[in-house]
């Protein structure tokens, strides 16, 4: 819980003080490029409300207009998604559609679905995200989410994870 009271403090003071410009506009065929980090994350088959783990992934996205964008994107934990001690792999894809295409603060939502590799057993992930993208430059910006993924795996474990993180995009 801890280093969640943290990662707010953190998140507003990069949005508060850190130099920004409104970012380019996007448009169709532009590409975003992504990295990110997990911040915190609860599930549904831990004791405690919230482990830290050392989880990330990469993205990558095209846009098909100036709010929409399609994308795969893989993430690596080490954790397994049952919460024992383990690796993860998700492999996916994105749909992702921004609220707003213009100004340095730019809301969206994401929903996706893929494939799981885990130390227990192998399954299905559900995606649903809520984001904001903060530009520091034309290019680059910090993107926090909030993600509940849905296991279902082949062992027939049911597993509900909700990760906080964030990381940084760069958009071409």
């Amino acid at each position: 819980m801890k280093q969640f009271l943290l990662f707010i403090p953190l998140s507003t003071l990069v949005s508060c003080v850190v130099p920004t410009v409104p970012g380019l506009d996007f448009v169709t065929g532009a590409n975003r490029i992504g990295i990110d980090a997990v911040m915190v994350n609860s599930s549904s088959n831990t004791d405690s409300d919230f482990a830290v783990g050392d989880n990330f992934g990469f993205e990558l996205g095209y846009f098909l207009g100036d709010a929409l964008e399609v994308g795969i994107d893989t993430d690596f934990s080490s954790q397994s998604a049952t919460g024992v001690a383990g690796d993860s792999t998700i492999v996916g894809a994105h749909v992702r559609y921004y609220l707003q295409t213009e100004g340095n603060l730019r809301p969206w939502i994401l929903g996706g679905m893929g494939t799981v590799s885990d130390t227990v057993s192998d399954g299905t992930v559900f995606r649903a995200a809520l984001g904001v993208s903060q530009f520091l430059t034309e290019e680059v910006s910090f993107d926090v989410q909030v993600e509940q993924q849905y296991f279902t795996l082949d062992n027939s474990d049911e597993v509900d994870v909700v990760n906080v993180s964030g990381g940084l995009s760069l958009t071409l």
